[in-house]
């Protein structure tokens, strides 16, 4: 559609981004005709005073519709002009929410280019926050005003912009650096069916394919990130796998008392619907499905890996979400049907509707707006134009890659690195950044007989073992699991080399850090994840490698099984050996987390509250992977919806 920026243009009754689910209304019936579908969608429940809202609603659309219709008609050949894509910062809502949002993105060009009148691409013109909405005046773009802005719509943004939007009065801006998919019938294959490796895939189109170095390595470490709606739940593994109990408790004993795992429980409840297992410990309401393959479905490999764990003495986990989990057995998935159920196509796709929700994908944040220590807005770059977007309440759920490096180039976080940089010191946090924490992975690859089936679109993983490494105080602290498919680490995802045996340090006691390579925000930031530095983390490893050459020799594998591929005899001769072939082989189990740390004022490397407020600046929150305190002992999806969720509910009651 087109949107009015000068005085001979005028909007057409095209819809919306071609979306016939909303055209642009052009009087005051639309208008009406849209609001009585919101409130037949139980959208106003909440509302005390609907009656008011509804005529604030109609006199907005009097005042936005008079100001048109005194602007000369348009010609024919400006009505049948095409209009161009995206440059707005608004949704396909159309008009602006009813509180909160008085302009609304909507109200912006729909040019990529300037138009004649426009100044250059970097200009903005500010609009009190109070103004209501009206044509855009010649040669200006307006800075939009919105209740909250969340920055990054991955497994914690489309958390949070769903559950904030359920109250209607507070209007939500949801920025995204990839694209948007909201009609599930044109969602990517990659992106859809999560059972090959396709959508991680290193420069996959939905991948930002990050790199990192590692103490040993000579070359660097490919570490896949969602770069699209829905973030990292859109491109993962597909594992629902809770930390075990002691992981939350740990974070409370940090002085995080909001955090121990009886306080959680009920929002890991709240987050799914366990489609297997009703009890006390498992939800059935919430937006995530979970699953786990049945055992008439495993494949030849699974079964093989469950049968020689079974006889290596390891007990039955028919439940690996259950607080005393512990043993081989089913994983918890999210891929019913084998479709990955990111956050995108659950939380989000039940919230799209909602007037008072903008989603704006393609939209690079350049960095965060201060007054003193108060975050009032975002600097923004869409359709290669720079834009201002305020906001009551700033949350930045950018993932633990891109949330520290968002503070960093908004001169919060170390002064040193700072000013190294040459950004302005706003705030002091030398925590931004620090406590890189990740599962340190090695994989064991096996060349199986000449006539094993292999199928890269079956189910990869089915099974997998969790244990207590010899001599660990910490529970369930190895992962290991048989993929039935087996692709190169840096190679296609497609390209068969066996299965393997994957090993998981799920709690390792090294951490890395993270540093900008520059004030450019289209730069990726440098990555150091510091792999196997300690003993511990060593010894663990050599421990979860040897028990993989263990359950290959039993006879559960004869008919699966031709040989080893790595690591050769002579990694295995000596544990000196096999630390240098470990530390030379160890990759990311893509669970980075830690890099905005949680704790209190007097930890020096805290940047968050327990309620995750950013610790010396006001409307300022982070809510994703990077607040964790330490990595869990487990897939890191399931906690960092939990951790959406909570902080949602904080939001809502103003804590």
């Amino acid at each position: 559609m087109t949107i009015p920026n000068d005085q001979n243009q005028r909007p057409s009754a095209a819809s919306v981004d071609g979306d016939d689910r909303w055209p642009f209304p052009d009087d005051l019936d639309d208008y009406e005709r849209r609001l009585e579908a919101s409130v037949a969608a139980g959208e106003w429940r909440s509302v005390p005073n609907f009656a008011a809202e509804k005529a604030r609603y109609e006199a907005i659309a009097r005042a936005t519709i008079a100001a048109w219709s005194a602007e000369p008609p348009a010609t024919a050949s400006e009505q049948s002009r095409p209009a161009p894509a995206g440059r707005a910062l608004g949704n396909r809502a159309g008009p602006p929410p009813l509180a909160g949002n008085p302009i609304s993105g909507d109200n912006l060009p729909r040019n990529n280019a300037p138009s004649p009148s426009s100044p250059s691409s970097s200009s903005t013109a500010t609009l009190p926050a109070d103004t209501p909405p009206a044509p855009i005046p010649p040669g200006g773009t307006p800075t939009m005003q919105y209740d909250v802005i969340i920055i990054g719509a991955g497994s914690a943004g489309c958390t949070m912009a769903a559950r904030l939007t359920e109250d209607p009065s507070r209007s939500v801006l949801l920025l995204e650096a990839g694209p948007d998919y909201p009609d599930f019938d044109l969602y990517p294959d990659d992106l859809k069916y999560g059972y090959d490796q396709t959508a991680s895939a290193i420069n996959a189109p939905h991948n930002w394919t990050f790199w990192a170095n590692n103490p040993g390595q000579d070359n660097p470490m490919p570490v896949p990130r969602g770069r699209v709606v829905g973030g990292s739940s859109a491109i993962n593994g597909q594992v629902l796998l809770r930390g075990v109990p002691e992981d939350y408790d740990a974070w409370a004993a940090m002085g995080n008392d909001e955090w121990q795992f009886t306080d959680c429980l009920p929002y890991f409840r709240k987050l799914e619907t366990d489609t297997d297992i009703t009890d006390d410990f498992h939800g059935n309401e919430g937006p995530i499905p979970v699953r786990r393959h049945r055992r008439a479905d495993w494949l030849p490999a699974q079964v093989a890996f469950w049968n020689a764990c079974r006889a290596a003495g390891y007990p039955d986990d028919p439940d690996m979400n259950h607080p005393d989990s512990g043993g081989v057995g089913p994983i918890p998935m999210n891929n019913p049907n084998g479709v990955r159920m990111s956050t995108s196509i659950t939380y989000l796709r039940e919230a799209r509707h909602r007037l008072n929700l903008t989603i704006r994908p393609n939209v690079t944040c350049r960095r965060i707006l201060f007054e003193d220590k108060k975050a009032v807005g975002v600097e923004v770059e869409s359709g290669g134009e720079v834009f201002t977007v305020l906001g009551s309440d700033i949350i930045v759920s950018s993932g633990a890659i891109a949330s520290p490096q968002l503070l960093l180039l908004s001169g919060v976080g170390p002064p040193d690195h700072l000013r190294a940089m040459g950004i302005p010191v706003i705030h002091e946090l030398p925590g931004v950044g620090q406590n890189l924490r990740d599962h340190p992975n090695i994989r064991v690859p096996v060349k199986v007989k000449d006539d094993f089936p292999l199928d890269p679109a079956a189910p990869r993983t089915q099974v997998a073992l969790r244990y207590t490494a010899t001599g660990s105080h910490l529970r369930n602290d190895i992962q290991i699991m048989q993929s039935s498919f087996s692709s190169p680490i840096a190679g296609d995802p497609l390209e068969a080399e066996g299965i393997r045996f994957t090993c998981i340090l799920e709690l390792a006691v090294g951490s890395g850090h993270l540093q900008l390579a520059s004030s450019d925000p289209h730069e990726q930031p440098l990555l150091n994840y510091n792999y196997f530095q300690d003993e511990f983390d060593l010894s663990r490893m050599r421990e979860a490698v040897r028990i993989c050459v263990d359950l290959l020799a039993t006879d559960h594998y004869q008919d699966v099984a031709d040989e080893l591929l790595d690591p050769l005899p002579a990694d295995l001769a000596s544990d000196a050996a096999l630390n240098d072939w470990l530390k030379r082989t160890v990759s990311t189990s893509q669970h980075i987390s830690g890099t905005c740390k949680m704790g209190r004022a007097d930890d020096p490397m805290a940047v968050v509250d327990q309620h995750c407020r950013v610790h010396g600046l006001q409307n300022l929150h982070i809510a994703d992977a990077s607040v964790m305190p330490d990595c869990i002992r487990a897939n890191t999806n399931c906690t960092t919806i939990m951790i959406a969720e909570r902080k949602s509910e904080w939001f809502r009651a103003g804590e």
